[in-house]
């Protein structure tokens, strides 16, 4: 008898030590007065959506370099970028000359989940691209911001197994929140251009900045749909962020909030096209992460994608997006 009670007791304390750890993975967040399920016109900088965006974000490369003697100069950054220009290629914003040790200021993005770290969708005015990475590039004399020289350019190269043909120059605008980020095609072709060679990006620019070598693909005559994630109502657009990473392209876009329904909705998508659907939530002191890898269905709405976040750590949630 002795035997079958404490068999009976060790039974009950295993189901509620398996009670317990589900009820971990589908955490309700502990937040006075309950959770908040209230959709913003506008998201600020001091919402929690914000704070974890700047939590996610990777930190920039700092090198300098001598502007000495007449022959190109070459800077291998530590971001993998490899710059090169003439000593007399940098000026200051107004247009003076400088000279002596300038600094540089670099990130080279070449993964999806990077992109998303980054919160910098590859999106030109609302139509999806696809990316060959995205990188920065600032120049700078003592804690002053330079600019490309009038009718001087730098060179930039950097590795990458996937080459994309014809791609052309893009440049990012609206860094900051509320303003949402965007791609802006460079018309200037014959100063700012893309070179696929030898399994690297040899680019041409005279503006610095956030850089995007990039292309919008066709899809004329392609049925199209969005997705839009079935989330419990406390997943609002002032605490979390959805995202479309493309499986087999080097695409990534942000879902946008239609307030109204209360909804996350993509851009439209290509039906057929294999996505990775991922939410990112901060509430009080908590993050969550949830994921799901689908095919995009033809469809005359939305289709609809589950998703069941967890809570979990701002490095685990670091470390899912570097596999993306």
């Amino acid at each position: 008898m002795h035997f079958f009670k404490t068999c009976i007791s060790v039974l009950v304390i295993a189901l509620l030590l398996q009670s317990c750890q589900k009820n971990i993975d589908s955490f309700t967040p502990n937040i006075a007065g309950g959770p908040d399920t209230t959709w913003v016109p506008a998201v600020t900088s001091s919402m929690p959506v914000s704070t974890l965006r700047e939590r996610l974000r990777l930190e920039f490369q700092h090198d300098s370099s001598e502007l000495l003697g007449t022959t190109a100069i070459n800077v291998l950054t530590n971001s993998g970028l490899k710059i090169t220009f003439a000593a007399n290629s940098f000026v200051t914003l107004a247009g003076l000359p400088v000279s002596g040790r300038i600094r540089f200021e670099t990130l080279l993005l070449r993964k999806r989940g990077e992109m998303i770290r980054m919160g910098f969708p590859t999106v030109s005015n609302g139509n999806t691209m696809i990316c060959g990475g995205e990188l920065l590039v600032n120049a700078k004399k003592d804690s002053n911001d330079l600019r490309v020289a009038p009718g001087m350019n730098i060179n930039l190269r950097y590795e990458r197994p996937d080459i994309i043909q014809g791609l052309k120059i893009f440049n990012g605008i609206n860094l900051s929140i509320p303003q949402p980020f965007n791609w802006i095609f460079n018309q200037d072709t014959t100063n700012n251009k893309v070179y696929a060679i030898n399994g690297a990006y040899e680019i041409i620019v005279n503006k610095l900045g956030w850089l995007c070598p990039g292309k919008i693909p066709d899809t004329t005559g392609i049925p199209q749909t969005r997705l839009s994630p079935i989330l419990p109502p406390y997943y609002t657009n002032a605490n979390s962020m959805v995202f479309v990473s493309y499986n087999n392209q080097s695409s990534v876009t942000m879902m946008e909030s239609n307030i109204s329904n209360r909804i996350f909705r993509s851009l439209p998508i290509p039906t057929g096209t294999q996505v990775t659907v991922t939410v990112i939530s901060k509430m009080a002191d908590d993050y969550f992460l949830g994921h799901s890898s689908i095919t995009v269905l033809q469809s005359n709405s939305m289709q609809q994608v589950p998703l069941n976040p967890i809570r979990t750590s701002l490095d685990n949630i670091k470390n899912y997006l570097n596999t993306l």
